[in-house]
């Protein structure tokens, strides 16, 4: 029985149990994001390095470099927060991104649906989303929880004849 399923199974791989597949799935999923929001940014890396004049207008505004997973990163004005941020350079990503939407969503729950702007204290701490109030703020005024609680009060009768009944 062994036998038969090594020659099923032969081709899979066994990995070790100390191996994290959430940073790797991650890691994929923002990479295919930035790849096709940022589709020129890659194509200029990979082919126009030395040419100054194709250079794109959001790597020059933005300093964007790639990282050690092929990930883009944004370095503008961020050298005197290095020391406040564990992460390091926030990850890219855009405001049309549905990836995007779902990091902000998760953060919003996480925070016990709080407001627009401790979502995006958190959110910039690992991302750099472009409009990201913008985009908070469409997000998370999407969510239902929270538009219960914006409603307006019921309001009493207060009509002027309650006086004279009572009397």
């Amino acid at each position: 029985m062994k036998a038969k399923d090594e020659q099923r199974f032969g081709h899979l791989n066994v990995l070790a149990d100390d191996h994290n597949f959430t940073d790797e799935s991650r890691n994929l999923l923002l990479f295919r994001d930035q790849k096709i929001h940022f589709g020129e940014v890659f194509d200029y890396f990979d082919t126009n390095m030395g040419i100054l004049s194709k250079i794109p207008s959001i790597v020059n505004q933005l300093n964007i470099y790639r990282d050690c997973n092929n990930l883009l990163r944004v370095k503008a004005k961020m050298n005197r927060y290095k020391r406040f941020n564990q992460y390091g350079f926030p990850l890219l990503l855009s405001k049309q991104s549905k990836l995007t939407k779902l990091i902000i969503i998760d953060l919003h729950l996480k925070l016990n649906h709080s407001g627009y702007y401790a979502v995006l204290k958190e959110l910039r701490l690992k991302y750099w989303v472009t409009h990201a109030f913008s985009t908070v703020k469409k997000t998370v005024k999407s969510c239902l929880t929270c538009a219960r609680f914006r409603n307006r009060n019921i309001k009493l009768n207060d009509s002027p004849y309650r006086d004279f009944r009572i009397n």
